[in-house]
């Protein structure tokens, strides 16, 4: 559960927070995995909003705490869709407005459900020279951010309390589980694999953390390419990248991911994405 206090939040909102986290696990068997083999998938997308809705309440709440966000005050935040509900979800509880800038990429689904949310989304109609879409995501919210001074960004990118935010997660991990020998993570502003890989491997030295990014992605070396794939990879250098923590790294490519998680639905009723 996320560090909230009912005295925190405004009248009436505390139970919507209370619907964040302890989500439960699904053993994923054949076929995604050998026969008699398998491994654990923690499902967040039981969360109202996914993931995301971990690190949008918990940044939000430390800024207010901080006085960095006055009440009131506007988020204003760059998204591929996914923190976006987090942050609609915290906006909903603290009483903020929510700006979310981001790109034509997004599904048009997302985009009903965030404004349907509360929440603006602003869309650039250019990538940046060199930055792709996510550059010129951050340099409309550097824009709007001049011109509401009474605003704020999270900067999922670069905050610690995103990586933060998921010590719940690592935490739920750990009792539901009892040993931990491998870890698999995507990494895309790298908040949540920072975040888990950190507090497990002090409860499990020997632990084997897998990063997974996607083809296209600058994150691990590789020069940027347009991609797909939404929430995965990166076109800059997110400074919550926990380089150090990775045992290994592997790419996925859209084809494949499309693939799996077809097979996963069909064949085990969860949905990971496409």
């Amino acid at each position: 559960m996320q560090s909230l206090t009912k005295a925190a939040i405004p009248s009436g909102q505390a139970a919507l927070s209370g619907l964040v986290g302890n989500t439960p696990l699904l053993r994923v068997s054949e076929p995604l995995a050998p026969a008699g083999r398998g491994f654990w998938a923690k499902l967040e997308g039981f969360n109202p909003g996914g993931i995301k809705d971990r690190p949008g309440l918990h940044m939000v709440e430390r800024a207010r705490a901080r006085g960095d966000l006055r009440p009131g005050g506007r988020i204003i935040e760059s998204t591929s869709g996914t923190l976006g509900l987090g942050l609609a979800l915290a906006g909903m509880v603290y009483g903020h407005p929510v700006t979310l800038v981001t790109d034509p990429g997004l599904e048009l689904s997302m985009t009903r459900l965030l404004t349907a949310y509360g929440a603006q989304v602003n869309v650039v109609s250019e990538p940046h020279p060199t930055g792709g879409w996510q550059q010129a995501r951050r340099d409309r919210v550097q824009r709007l951010l001049e011109q509401d001074p009474g605003s704020w960004c999270p900067d999922q990118y670069s905050n610690p309390d995103n990586v933060a935010a998921y010590t719940p997660l690592a935490l739920e991990l750990a009792s539901e589980m009892g040993h931990i020998d491998v870890l698999v993570c995507s990494v895309g502003t790298g908040g949540h694999s920072a975040g888990v890989s950190r507090v497990l491997r002090q409860l499990y030295p020997e632990l084997t953390v897998v990063g997974v990014d996607t083809t296209g992605s600058t994150i691990f070396g590789q020069p940027a390419r347009p991609r797909l794939m939404r929430g995965l990879g990166s076109s800059i250098h997110p400074r919550n990248v926990a380089y150090e923590n990775f045992s290994e790294v592997h790419w996925v490519a859209p084809h494949e991911a499309v693939w799996t998680c077809r097979r996963l639905a069909a064949s085990h009723y969860a949905t990971g994405g496409w």
